[in-house]
């Protein structure tokens, strides 16, 4: 058997030279461009993130205030013990009220909407409404519920 020959290594010509440079000027053309356009993209996205942060403040403190207002309220009567019975936690959960984690400042208000529709038209009792809304604070929307209510 005849040894086998490996392929002679390029050879770099003169010409060679500039076309690399342009090449390699044309790569950091296009990569400058690149990191243009995601500086573009990062700065919308962080006015995106303001403009939701902004929108969280002002949800919780509308909750803040919603939450201090019917803590504030004096309860039902206590001649209306079927009002109690109807709500002890364990009726209340029957109806499936939605848990709010405080991760999207877009659904609290409509969650609190539905909130105060349910307790509404079940007739819950003022002093019912905050435990409740309490329990179903999570995640987020509970650590700041207990940090507001220390001030």
């Amino acid at each position: 058997m005849a040894p086998r020959l490996s392929p002679p290594p390029p050879q770099t010509n003169e010409n060679d030279v500039p076309n690399n440079t342009r090449l390699l000027e044309s790569v950091i053309e296009r990569l400058q461009e690149q990191n243009a356009v995601l500086t573009q993209q990062n700065a919308a996205a962080l006015q995106s993130l303001e403009a939701a942060r902004a929108n969280s403040e002002v949800t919780q403190r509308q909750l803040m205030e919603i939450l201090a207002a019917t803590r504030g309220t004096p309860g039902a009567s206590a001649s209306n013990t079927t009002h109690q019975t109807e709500w002890s936690l364990e009726n209340f959960l029957q109806h499936r009220p939605a848990k709010f984690d405080g991760m999207s400042p877009d659904g609290a208000d409509q969650w609190l909407q539905d909130m105060e529709r349910l307790y509404d038209v079940k007739e819950c009792p003022n002093d019912r409404r905050l435990a409740f809304t309490e329990y179903l604070l999570t995640g987020e929307a509970s650590h700041w519920w207990s940090s507001a209510k220390m001030y």
